[in-house]
This record gives C-alpha cells, structure tokens and sequence, in this order.
C-alpha cells in the first residue's frame, strides 16, 4: 500500500517503486557487533534515526532487534534493510513452500546491492518486479553516476554506502573547504552531498557523537556551486570492492 508523501516527509524519505517510504538516512551497522550495536542502534532510535542498515553476514541481526525491541518504538515505524548472502540464496525444493509465503509476507520491498548496470539490466529483463534499492559504495571519489542514472530510469532508488569513503573523505582538502563555509562539519556535508543526489545514505558509526552529529543533515543545503566542488572529486575510486568483474 502507498504511504502518504507530505511536505515534511519529502525531505526525509523517498518513496519506493511500490509506493513504501525509505527514509533518506540510516544507521550504518557493518562490522559493529555485541553491546557495540546495541547501543549504537538504540543512541540513533533515540536521536530520530527511522532506518538500520544490517546484512545476515553483519551476524548482528539479533542484537538490531533487542535494540529495537528496548527502544519501546513501534516496529511498524522503522525501516530495517537487511540483505542475504549470495550463500543463502539457495532453498532445496523441499522448502520452497514453507519458507517463501513467510518472506512476501515480511519483506516491504525488496532490492539488490553491489549490482552494475550490466547486472541490473539482466535481472530487470528476467523479472517480474523490478528492485526497488541497489545498494552500492558512492561518495564524492566515486560518484556512479552512469549507475545512478540508470537507476533513475528504472525507478530503483540507490542505497549509498560508505558515504563517508570509511573515512578518508573527512580529510579531503575541497570537503573540509565546503565544510568551512557551511558551518558544517565534513561529514555532515558528505551525507549532505548524498541526500542532495536523491540517494540513501547509511553512514556507520558506534559512537554517540559521531550518530548525532550525522543525523543533524536536514537543516541545510548545499549550494550548486559547492555541488559542483563535491561532484569534480570523481575519480572513481573504491575503498570497498568493484564488483565490475562478477558475471
């Protein structure tokens, strides 16, 4: 069913291929494991954060759950994106029909990640539902934007992770120059950045400081000019993997 798309949701969520709203930021949480997510997800419930990010390979699914269980928010009005290894894909027929009725039932949308054009073009032409998010690795260094393009197109909405390049942008010279002038911190401007390109961001962090101050990205924007800056960095570089070579 679609969700209403208001005034003030417009700034915070985009809305999905089926009518479901994503909200525009969420909390990062690979390699955060024990009472490091916990606290972690339960700082950015308490801060306004609507949306985790996990994976079963994360193997901290159960710990996101009891935060959010002890966050005393409804279930209802978060949005958890979780993604399952290419090694769980497989289901012997003998399950089929006990498994797969409880996943469409569960599942709000559903989506790709680390997925090129090639890859999505293949899958969308053997389809019958489209993905609605593909999760890929995009920062100022590694813009994608042949990828996003396509993904425009196909009304996929992209999941940037590491929006921050795990780091290293925060030290890039035209980032803390835009920062300067906006009187914003180079994170804040980087997930600014990502908003302003019509993406997703899941910056990730286990640290209080770090969670609040990334969730403080609503109450500016960036001018075209400093777009312009942020945008020349392209240089298509991965701090994560390519997954141009997969088949």
């Amino acid at each position: 069913m679609a969700e209403i798309l208001t005034s003030a949701t417009r700034l915070t969520h985009i809305p999905l291929a089926n009518g479901v709203l994503i909200p525009r930021l969420g909390l990062g949480t690979f390699r955060a494991r024990d009472d490091n997510v916990r606290k972690a997800v339960l700082c950015a419930l308490q801060c306004g954060y609507t949306h985790i990010d996990t994976a079963s390979i994360y193997k901290n699914e159960v710990e996101i759950g009891e935060a959010v269980r002890s966050s005393g928010i409804e279930r209802a009005s978060l949005f958890i994106t979780s993604k399952v290894s290419p090694f769980e894909q497989g289901i012997s027929a003998s399950f089929i029909g006990q498994v797969q009725p409880n996943w469409t039932r569960k599942c709000r949308a559903i989506g790709v990640s680390n997925y090129t054009e090639k890859h999505l073009n293949e899958l969308i032409s053997s389809s019958e539902i489209k993905p609605m998010v593909n999760q890929v690795e995009v920062h100022p260094w590694l813009t994608q934007t042949q990828l996003r393009n396509f993904c425009n197109l196909h009304g996929i909405v992209v999941q940037a992770y590491s929006p921050l390049g795990v780091g290293s942008l925060l030290k890039d010279s035209t980032v803390q120059g835009v920062a300067s002038k906006c009187k914003r911190s180079p994170a804040q401007v980087l997930l600014r950045w990502g908003i302003q390109n019509d993406m997703v961001v899941l910056p990730k962090s286990v640290h209080q400081e770090y969670i609040v101050e990334n969730g403080d990205i609503f109450g500016f924007s960036l001018s075209v000019e400093d777009m312009a800056s942020l945008n020349s960095l392209d240089r298509g570089h991965h701090f994560c993997w390519s997954a141009e070579g997969v088949l």
